[in-house]
């Protein structure tokens, strides 16, 4: 994984260099551009938005905003068998991770639309920040009743203990609410890069695919699982629509 990292890496700063040369100036109808949209990725999905700046015909400065809801390569759901209607919970899981990216990049054409009907290609390379939100996992622990009761259960809801909550006390997950007051925030940076292609009828429209792959980068693990091998560098393929106008 680390030499595919290095890799990536050297394409993307390869792609700064060639999106920072000084393209010939053109007379351009559109100067921004404000779109909006998601999609998947191979660890989760992704949402936002960019808003860009239009330095020649073939360059847009863009600033964006995301979103991405990341998942453990090793996350499995499961539910408890011996009770009915229960909720499906990932059994070790201590944290769910969603990452807000805050970022500059540039989009460059590779292939010109035209002005109707066609569709463009440009490349893509962007970074920044990279915010990792930890929102703690909580169960509906089963306890019975009383000792002289065992087949008689209520449940309370808790923060997830891998000290102490096991697969035949968890009878599932909590409401997602829980734990919204306790997120802890872990900072890093994020690389992504790749290519959209925008199709539309009339210039002003935005209307783009977006493929790629991104890389957040954290300075120490992220506890994700409690007894999986947790990681500093989340790498995911992603495959987005964006939408929006120009003017």
């Amino acid at each position: 994984m680390m030499k595919f990292f290095w890799a990536f890496l050297f394409l993307l700063v390869t792609g700064f260099a060639q999106a920072q040369e000084s393209p010939e100036p053109a007379n351009l109808n559109y100067f921004r551009f404000a779109s909006g949209g998601g999609g998947l990725h191979t660890l989760g999905w992704h949402a936002g938005g960019k808003y860009g700046i239009s330095k020649s015909k073939n360059l847009d400065r863009v600033f964006e905003f995301d979103l991405w809801r990341t998942k453990h390569p090793k996350e499995v759901k499961v539910q408890n068998q011996f009770f009915q209607n229960p909720r499906s919970y990932t059994f070790g899981k201590q944290y769910d991770l969603f990452t807000t990216h805050i970022g500059y990049g540039m989009h460059k054409v590779i292939f010109d639309k035209g002005e109707k009907r066609g569709v463009e290609v440009r490349y893509h390379v962007s970074g920044g920040a990279a915010i990792a939100l930890l929102k703690p996992v909580y169960l509906d622990v089963l306890y019975q009743i009383s000792p002289n009761d065992p087949l008689f259960f209520t449940t309370r809801t808790e923060r997830y203990d891998p000290s102490k909550h096991f697969a035949d006390n968890i009878y599932g997950g909590s409401r997602f609410r829980e734990g919204l007051n306790e997120i802890r925030v872990q900072p890093g940076i994020y690389l992504k890069s790749g290519l959209m292609f925008e199709w539309g009828d009339f210039t002003e429209e935005v209307r783009m695919l977006e493929c790629g792959l991104v890389a957040d980068i954290f300075p120490k693990e992220v506890p994700i699982m409690a007894f999986a091998e947790n990681r500093k560098i989340f790498l995911s393929l992603y495959l987005g629509v964006q939408l929006g106008k120009r003017w």
